[in-house]
């Protein structure tokens, strides 16, 4: 009896939490459209103000929950926190402005009305998500409104459970024992070791247990079923938490083909939201940011032109997203020849470009249009004036003899791929993310770098974490990519609108000159 009232003392409290979280999401919206209609107006709501009034009632609820902003068991941190909000916000707004052109009241409501509004709610969700997140984080650190935890498996999987719980306390996790079978001193760990699964059901009533959780490998079907036999007369939550550690380090992901449930132990930790958000950054960031530079290419390309003979831009095939081959566009730094009539070395390597389990293999029109390159503006792989075949890759190094003296400050300060913001725009790259490697630099490191084509889950960037803590250029050893391929695995891990912004401004600041060549 007294194990369920703290279960429901825990649950009534989170329920409130929840339900007061709705009430100033809701006082937000619609007390800052009535503020800025009376601002606006300086009268009363009309019959329009009351239908849309009554619009946001029904839709903003019902959004916001849509969008996971009231899940708070499963936020990790505060920028989960607020993306969610501000997507339930954004769903909000399309769903306003299309049934209001719909209905054609959308003139009833100016600019001057709706540009505070979005601002203003806009800033208070964010602000109430960082100021519930603190909140609900001060109370797990004190101990208060936490789940107790029983973890129930193998020993060295408990204790590693137990720690991620320690290290996490925002989850409301509470780990307050270990019950093993194969208990042994191993590694210290403050969850206490209570005693064997044949007295689990001891254990769950003694410490007033509210969650346990199965500490196991995909394998154990039995000691799983054992746990499950042995709690089915407790209303007790059972989870299982496997243990990944000989997979990929990308976040374990749980799945459902309608009612089939799947497991992604391979797969981009990213969101759907993510993705789009991600996507109109570039776009947006892009386009201006080419508008910007489009007098720094035109002085560029013109100075590569009067200085060297050739073409102006080099295209080199490198792996884009999920290993497909794309066109990376780059200002020419190297000594041109044209490339020879016959292509036979080029179509024979084709097929193997791309890695069959990711990536697709490049048609004939593609090797076509790599071979012809444009002879006037554009140079292909093999024609940029590298001194290798089309069957080998040649890194370029420091004092590489095939650099142009304009092509070595053009690759000490980066300018020599401002181009690529095109390849933004065409959909192939992202501003920030894992930068593309030539090839047949893929190929040569895959076996070794374990991870390596995990990179491509995301487009490839211009810019990346990688770059702004210093592993970008030459890959000498395998340990070079190695550390290059861990930071590009760390920035899809971490990913974040702020963690791009804070990328673009470091790259900004002092990501473009380098020592490197």
């Amino acid at each position: 009896m007294e194990r369920n009232n703290r279960m429901s003392c825990i649950e009534t409290v989170g329920f409130q939490r929840i339900f007061m979280l709705r009430i100033i999401d809701l006082a937000l919206i619609l007390g800052g459209f009535l503020t800025a209609e009376l601002w606006y107006w300086g009268r009363l709501p009309d019959a329009a103000d009351i239908a849309a009034l009554a619009l946001l009632i029904g839709l903003a609820p019902a959004a916001l929950q849509f969008a996971g902003a009231y899940d708070f068991v499963t936020f990790s941190s505060i920028g989960q926190a607020v993306t969610r909000a501000l997507t339930g916000w954004g769903m909000v707004l399309i769903l306003l402005l299309a049934l209001g052109y719909l209905f054609g009241v959308a003139d009833h409501f100016p600019r001057l009305v709706i540009g505070p509004w979005v601002l203003g709610v806009t800033a208070g969700l964010a602000l109430s998500r960082v100021a519930a997140h603190h909140y609900i984080l001060r109370l797990h650190r004190q101990g208060r409104r936490v789940s107790r935890v029983l973890l129930v498996g193998r020993a060295a999987h408990c204790r590693r459970v137990a720690r991620h719980f320690d290290n996490h306390r925002e989850l409301g996790m509470r780990p307050i024992g270990m019950v093993c079978d194969d208990a042994d001193e191993g590694d210290p760990c403050p969850t206490p070791v209570l005693g064997s699964i044949a007295d689990l059901a001891t254990h769950v009533e003694a410490q007033h247990v509210q969650r346990v959780v199965v500490c196991a490998s995909m394998a154990d079907e039995a000691l799983m079923t054992d746990v499950f036999n042995r709690l089915h007369l407790y209303p007790v939550m059972i989870q299982f938490a496997p243990d990944l550690s000989a997979f990929s380090s990308f976040p374990f992901q749980i799945g459902d083909y309608a009612g089939q449930a799947v497991f992604n132990l391979s797969a981009s930790p990213l969101s759907g939201g993510a993705i789009l958000a991600k996507w109109i950054e570039d776009k947006i960031l892009a386009a201006l940011i080419l508008m910007l530079i489009s007098p720094v290419l035109l002085a560029v390309a013109i100075a590569i032109k009067l200085t060297s003979p050739g073409p102006v831009f080099f295209i080199q095939l490198r792996h884009g997203q999920y290993g497909r081959p794309i066109r990376v566009l780059k200002f020419r730094t190297m000594h041109w020849q044209a490339p020879k009539p016959a292509a036979d070395g080029l179509r024979a390597l084709t097929p193997a470009l791309a890695f069959p389990a990711l990536g697709q293999r490049p048609g004939e029109e593609t090797t076509r249009m790599l071979i012809a390159g444009g002879a006037d503006l554009f140079a292909p792989a093999q024609g940029a004036g590298c001194d290798q075949s089309p069957d080998q890759f040649k890194q370029a190094t420091k004092d590489d003899p095939r650099i142009t003296p304009i092509g070595r400050f053009l690759r000490r300060t980066s300018i020599d791929e401002l181009p690529q913001f095109i390849n933004v725009l065409t959909g192939d790259m992202s501003i920030v993310g894992p930068r593309p490697h030539p090839l047949k630099l893929n190929q040569q490191y895959a076996a070794s770098v374990h991870d390596l084509m995990r990179r491509h889950f995301v487009k490839p960037g211009i810019t990346g974490l990688a770059q702004i803590r210093g592993s970008r250029g030459e890959t000498r050893t395998v340990d070079d990519m190695r550390r290059r391929v861990e930071l590009d695995l760390e920035y899809i891990r971490r990913w974040s609108l702020w963690l791009d912004l804070k990328i673009v401004i470091t790259t900004a600041v002092k990501g473009f000159v380098n020592d490197q060549p």
